[in-house]
């Protein structure tokens, strides 16, 4: 267990590195202790971990919901890092505003890592409307609009609303925005139409990174391939 994940169990820094060595090198302190410190580091994390584990291994959300209960129930207060992680794994719309309004009804604060799940996950659902409102009622600063704005344009290319997703593109460049790599390469690798050369070439000087540089040639070389542009693809090899 690093002292990192349990820090982003939010724990302190000091209760934190206390349990992550007695984990990493005497675990059967860990369980026999008496410390009151100890005692809540072990409760917490239990209800964390049982969270997780129903998230990822089982997808059983109504076995989340029910730990987040529990918790409530016993003093433990989850946080937001909690409701991202079940956000992000939401299968439906009611699903997603469950947690939200569960979330708001406990004070927990949100972070723009959770505006950016809420995001992904009512696009996940086809709910875009919703992604669109909450772009525009957490994107308080140019910086965090344009985070959330990638967010969303890589969410709508990604759950195939190509056009959609290119409108979204179109605006953050119009407010002078930053585009971010991995929006430009999920466009390069989604836009199929024949007249987007051009379109494509733009986004690939948005692609700093050598790697995803390398990726976005190779999608737009198959593009061509694909679309008999055999002249282009001669030049670029």
């Amino acid at each position: 267990m690093s002292l990192l994940l349990l820090r982003r169990l939010g724990l302190t820094w000091e209760l934190a590195n206390e349990g992550s060595q007695l984990i990493q090198h005497s675990p059967s302190k860990l369980l026999f202790r008496c410390n009151l410190r100890v005692k809540i580091l072990v409760f917490y994390f239990s209800f964390h971990f049982l969270l997780l584990f129903f998230i990822y291994l089982q997808k059983h959300f109504h076995r989340g919901l029910k730990v987040l209960d529990d918790m409530d129930a016993s003093g433990v207060k989850p946080d937001c890092h909690s409701f991202t992680y079940l956000i992000s794994h939401c299968t439906s719309e009611d699903e997603i505003n469950k947690y939200h309004d569960m979330m708001d009804g406990m004070g927990t604060p949100p972070t723009k890592h959770l505006h950016k799940a809420l995001i992904q996950s009512y696009v996940a659902c086809k709910s875009l409307e919703r992604a669109r409102h909450v772009v525009k009622e957490n994107g308080t600063s140019d910086i965090l609009h344009s985070e959330l704005m990638n967010t969303l344009a890589y969410s709508l290319a990604l759950h195939g609303e190509v056009e959609e997703a290119r409108r979204v593109y179109d605006q953050v460049l119009q407010s002078q925005g930053t585009i971010e790599p991995l929006t430009a390469l999920c466009l390069i690798q989604r836009l199929d139409s024949a007249d987007n050369l051009k379109y494509l070439l733009e986004l690939l000087k948005h692609l700093t990174d050598t790697d995803l540089w390398d990726a976005g040639c190779s999608s737009i070389l198959l593009f061509c391939v694909r679309h008999k542009n055999l002249e282009f693809s001669r030049l670029s090899s």
